[in-house]
């Protein structure tokens, strides 16, 4: 109650001003106060509004959606990405580390390859000009080795193949090859790509000379018959077998295996003789065969070990003449 009559008081008292000779009353100013106008609407559409806020919802809503299916194909990607790297790793050192197959080692290559282009191209759909030659460069030397690998076996798997030509094969790969570590896969991709072949020569026929030994890159192996052996003119041995070779004395029945050595034109050259019953033998043509052994490992270490054995067994049998 005090409070409320000392603002009226306050509200109604004259304002002095004080000099330094008088007291002035000061004019009192009436101030009017117009009332403040407002402007309302007789009638507010309620659908206008309602329209012009679902329009506002559904525009920052669809902002929303759109920046959320940039992050999620953004982090798409980046997964993509990092998932054909690490598939590309994995292949190389699986092909690397795991496989001894030369065939399986080039395919992971090509593969591992193709994922290295795959995540560089991911991210920003584009790829660097020299990371895809490099890689594409690397991709064909993979992929023309590979080709060379499964050719031969391509080739195998549609050779047509007579009944005494299999019997051949079969008495061949079990006292000669298997024993060396040949699958008989493998031999017969050899036969398929003309490595190995079959030849009947007549009596008293020359297989091969010194004269031709520049030009005759086989290597023979007797299957069955006799086969004269003479070198410089002078009459070495004479090979004979009546019937199919047996598994201890196989390999003593190579000839000129030497031209598989790098530096066979070190080794002097032989002349060979059918016998007076013939003979039979098959013919490993070495160029070719040098072709497949660089394209794979196993062919090449069966090989190695097929020279080994023949100049062991050889090496024993003079020996055992000698004594």
């Amino acid at each position: 109650m005090l409070l409320h009559l000392f603002l009226v008081l306050l509200t109604w008292a004259t304002p002095f001003s004080v000099d330094a000779f008088s007291v002035h009353q000061q004019p009192r100013h009436r101030i009017s106060l117009s009332p403040l106008s407002f402007s309302i609407p007789s009638s507010i559409d309620i659908s206008d509004i309602s329209s012009s806020v679902s329009s506002s919802t559904l525009f920052i809503s669809g902002d929303e959606s759109l920046i959320e299916s940039t992050i999620q194909a953004a982090a798409t990607q980046l997964m993509e990405a990092k998932l054909f790297t690490g598939m590309a790793h994995l292949t190389l050192d699986l092909a690397a580390f795991v496989s001894r197959g030369t065939a399986w080692l080039r395919l992971g290559a090509v593969m591992g390859r193709l994922f290295v282009i795959g995540a560089d191209y991911i991210p920003d759909h584009s790829v660097n000009t020299d990371e895809f030659v490099f890689q594409v460069s690397m991709m064909s030397i993979s992929l023309i080795g590979l080709i060379h690998s499964i050719l031969p076996a391509l080739l195998a798997m549609t050779l047509p193949t007579s009944k005494e030509t299999l019997i051949k094969d079969g008495r061949a790969f079990q006292v000669l090859f298997r024993n060396v570590g040949l699958t008989w896969f493998q031999y017969k991709s050899l036969v398929a790509s003309q490595a190995l072949e079959w030849v009947t020569v007549p009596p008293g026929q020359v297989i091969t000379s010194e004269d031709d030994n520049q030009k005759d890159d086989g290597v023979y192996w007797l299957y069955q018959g006799e086969v004269r052996v003479a070198s410089q003119g002078q009459y070495l041995h004479n090979v004979t077998r009546r019937v199919a070779p047996r598994l201890s004395d196989a390999s003593l029945g190579l000839f000129g295996e030497t031209r598989l050595v790098e530096d066979s034109q070190s080794f002097p050259p032989t002349t060979l003789t059918a016998g007076e019953s013939g003979a039979i033998l098959l013919r490993i043509r070495s160029e070719k065969l040098k072709s497949l052994m660089s394209h794979d490992v196993h062919i090449a270490e069966s090989v190695r070990k097929l020279l080994f054995r023949s100049m062991q067994d050889k090496l024993k049998a003079a020996l055992l003449v000698q004594s």
